[in-house]
């Protein structure tokens, strides 16, 4: 079984192949933060967050 928030339940209305980009950019957001955060893992100014669909 898939730890926990690993699933989400999608629309009827969504189309899969959108529901399955939808994470690619919280992704890549998340992979960008991990690799510019410094050692003491203080403040990180994010400019031009939009979306990504």
């Amino acid at each position: 079984m898939p730890a926990f928030g690993a699933l989400a339940a999608v629309p009827d209305e969504l189309p899969s192949h959108v529901a399955a980009a939808l994470p690619t950019s919280g992704m890549t957001a998340l992979g960008a933060i991990d690799h510019a955060r410094g050692p003491e893992d203080g403040p990180l100014l994010v400019i031009g967050a939009t979306g990504g669909d």
